[in-house]
């Protein structure tokens, strides 16, 4: 009986983690999706990074706000203080924003990078 509950309870974390990492890819394919196409249109220069300006120009559509939600992102702190992104860089490429992003959400834990 003890082996069983053992068992039971290593299943239900097995799935957990498997829901978790699921979760996780849907989030990374709506912003390839969604946020990606969003970002290219006010990409001025075409060179495939997104400057503050840019961004927040971006940030202020409704359209990425929702996304931004969706994503657990805190829209109005990312807004008022896009420096968190950016952290004193010029400009960054589609992929960091996105990295960057998902990295900020409200739903991942602290850690001491933070």
């Amino acid at each position: 009986l003890t082996i069983l509950n053992m068992l039971i309870g290593v299943l239900v974390e097995v799935v957990s983690v498997v829901a978790q990492a699921e979760q996780e890819a849907a989030h990374l394919r709506m912003m390839q999706e969604r946020l990606l196409p969003a970002m290219q249109t006010l990409d001025e220069n075409e060179d495939e990074t997104i400057s503050l300006k840019e961004f927040r120009t971006l940030a202020g559509r409704k359209d990425v706000m929702e996304i931004f939600t969706e994503l657990g992102i805190d829209v109005v702190a990312l807004i008022r203080d896009p420096q968190v992104l950016f952290a004193g860089e010029e400009s960054l490429s589609f992929v960091e924003i996105m990295d960057e992003l998902l990295a900020i959400r409200g739903c991942n834990p602290t850690t001491v990078k933070d």
